[in-house]
């Protein structure tokens, strides 16, 4: 399911979920933002899969209660002669 955080948000007070898996940059508030105002609703596990951040960021977000925080690989590109 795709949707913006304010949307999530609704759902989540009103489905369950095993796992929610977010991307850190979005609009209207970041994942680690959005995975604390999960934690007050539930103790479902928040994960934040991100192309962008640091070990300061992946610190932010533990803090704030994200379960796990893991950075996308690099795409790797390949040059053709």
């Amino acid at each position: 399911i795709t949707l913006n955080p304010v949307e999530a948000l609704e759902l989540i007070k009103h489905l369950h979920f095993d796992c929610i898996v977010s991307d850190y940059q979005m609009s209207d508030m970041n994942g680690i933002q959005l995975g604390a105002e999960v934690k007050k609703i539930n103790n479902t596990p928040f994960i934040i899969y991100t192309g962008r951040g640091s070990e300061e960021v992946a610190s932010i977000a533990f803090y704030a209660g994200v379960d796990d925080y893991v950075q996308k690989e690099p795409t790797l590109a390949t040059t053709r002669s």
